[in-house]
């Protein structure tokens, strides 16, 4: 589950930049893929050219993160798309 939201950043005294401000709470039901039955989650954030990842959650099918990201981006015709996946 991830919460975003998004506001203007003033950069010195002209640029503008919007931020994209993205919560990760948590997965749930991670498919097992070690050989215990578990799995060591994390997940992978890509928004436009910037990639950020949360920590390894290890041995667990319901990880808990509670990490923020913030991804900067000038202001446009489109807004880069939010990815994510859960590895």
């Amino acid at each position: 589950m991830a919460q975003r939201d998004t506001d203007v950043v003033h950069v010195g005294d002209t640029d503008v930049m919007l931020r994209l401000s993205v919560r990760v709470v948590q997965a749930i039901d991670v498919l097992p893929m070690d050989d215990g039955g578990t799995s060591d989650p994390y997940i992978k954030l890509e928004c436009g050219q910037n990639k950020k990842r949360t920590k390894v959650v290890n041995k667990s099918l319901h990880p808990h993160w509670h990490e923020d990201f913030d991804f900067f981006f000038p202001p446009g015709k489109r807004s880069p798309c939010l990815c994510c996946w859960v590895h």
